[in-house]
């Protein structure tokens, strides 16, 4: 999902609504969310994925998964 397909998403509700994020697909947890970030990532497998943040640097990522990681731009909720 984009940001752009995000808040079309969010536009339908109050905007005064508190947002919860859902732990899971099947509803087995909830949370709050308290902000946002960006970040570069990159996707492993489907719920797998890499964050440059965990790095000091890309030369670092490269080191421990290879130079075939494609990092993009993602919004990160927390």
């Amino acid at each position: 999902m984009t940001v752009r397909e995000l808040i079309g998403l969010l536009k339908q509700f109050d905007p005064q609504a508190e947002v919860i994020m859902q732990k899971d697909e099947e509803g087995n947890g909830y949370r709050g969310v308290h902000g946002a970030g960006e970040d570069e990532a990159a996707v492993i497998d489907y719920d797998d994925y890499v964050f440059l943040s965990q790095f000091e640097n890309l030369s670092e990522a490269e080191d421990r998964y290879g130079d075939t990681l494609a990092f993009t731009s993602v919004a990160v909720i927390y």
